[in-house]
């Protein structure tokens, strides 16, 4: 048994075989998990579950609370404008132009928003928006490319990013968040255990923060999708006796108590 992610399970199973673990279980074992992680590890959406699920988390947009707190009261915002992307894309602009006008420097406004993964907001917007990039079935991948659905993509992410509304220079958004170059960012609802206590800016000072956690952003009136990852477990084929072990490990590991 070993811990992996669908894609190199996939490249385990093609070389070596995985058990199929939905003879183990009954469909009133498998209704005690989340339905659509135990989809998740159907990785040839063929009916059978090849990796189990132990290690899942969604993207969250985690903000640091203090310094908004103020931006907030400076200009009427608040978090209920963080709900939808647009009204995301409004409030960086307002921050943009809020921190501008607080030096006699021109155009030297911070960025209010960063986002770790690209590729999440291009999957998770193009489904909310009616598409589906990549539709995948036995092992076949289709493509669905929308120009109409790019173009609001693009005018969401990257525009704000050449604005300035967004950035990214750490190695995560947390890493940001740090510096403060940002107050806000989408990540891995498991990268809130790496949320700063505490910023250091570029003139040295250091003072605390709080972590306020919302859902992540969705386009306004869309369809209602969000990000699933994470690792889980799957059983290589072998004996009888040590699959069925390895199951019962399973089946331990995640029990309720």
């Amino acid at each position: 048994m070993f811990s992996a992610y669908n894609d190199i399970a996939y490249t385990i199973d093609q070389m070596h075989g995985i058990v199929d673990l939905n003879k183990y279980f009954s469909d009133d074992e498998l209704d005690e998990y989340i339905e659509g992680y135990v989809q998740d590890g159907d990785i040839l959406n063929n009916g059978k579950l090849k990796v189990f699920p132990v290690a899942k988390s969604t993207e969250i947009l985690t903000i640091n609370k203090i310094d908004f707190d103020i931006f907030a009261k400076a200009t009427n915002v608040s978090s209920k404008d963080l709900s939808t992307i647009e009204g995301l894309v409004e409030v960086s602009q307002k921050y943009y132009e809020w921190t501008d006008s607080l030096t006699p420097k021109p155009n030297d406004g911070k960025a209010f928003f960063g986002r770790d993964a690209m590729a999440n907001y291009i999957l998770a917007g193009s489904m909310q928006l009616g598409h589906e990039i990549f539709k995948v079935k036995d092992g076949k991948m289709k493509l669905d490319y929308n120009e109409k659905v790019a173009r609001k993509l693009w005018d969401n992410y990257y525009i704000p990013y050449i604005k300035g509304y967004f950035t990214a220079s750490g190695v995560f958004r947390t890493d940001d968040i740090k510096t403060g170059n940002i107050i806000g960012y989408v990540g891995s609802s498991s990268s809130a255990t790496y949320f700063p206590k505490t910023v250091t800016n570029s003139n040295d000072e250091t003072y605390s923060i709080k972590m306020e956690t919302l859902p992540c952003p969705q386009f306004k009136d869309s369809k209602n999708y969000a990000i699933q990852q994470g690792a889980g477990m799957a059983v290589m084929k072998t004996t009888k006796t040590r699959q069925q072990a390895a199951v019962e490990f399973l089946k331990w590991l995640t029990d309720a108590k």
